[in-house]
């Protein structure tokens, strides 16, 4: 199974995040099976800020999507949505830095005092 995950650089910021939560994401991003990015503030667009969302692929091959937004949550399989979602996390991926630059942004977070 393969798992990728972008996150938004604002997330990294907060202050919830300590040190060992960083060194925990560069562990699980080294993972075979993971694919980890960072959305830099610079490349942040209104479409990619419109609240978090998962896309998952069942083992027959079933497709949902779940976005949350300010005021609702959706679960869906409906192809158009799924279709949607699927094109808006292709968006944000592009503006993302790639899987090793992601990683040396933590390693510089994380040595920065």
């Amino acid at each position: 199974m393969g798992l990728s995950f972008v996150l938004y650089e604002a997330v990294l910021h907060s202050p919830l995040v300590d040190e060992a939560q960083l060194q925990r994401l560069l562990e699980v991003s080294r993972l075979r099976n993971v694919v980890l990015q960072v959305l830099p503030f610079g490349q942040a667009f209104g479409n990619a800020l419109e609240g978090p969302m998962v896309l998952v692929e069942g083992l027959d091959h079933d497709r949902f999507a779940f976005m949350e937004g300010a005021f609702a949550s959706a679960l869906s399989a409906e192809p158009g949505v799924v279709s949607r979602v699927t094109e808006r996390l292709s968006m944000i991926r592009t503006r993302a830095l790639d899987p090793d630059e992601s990683a040396r942004f933590i390693e510089r977070m994380v040595s920065q005092p």
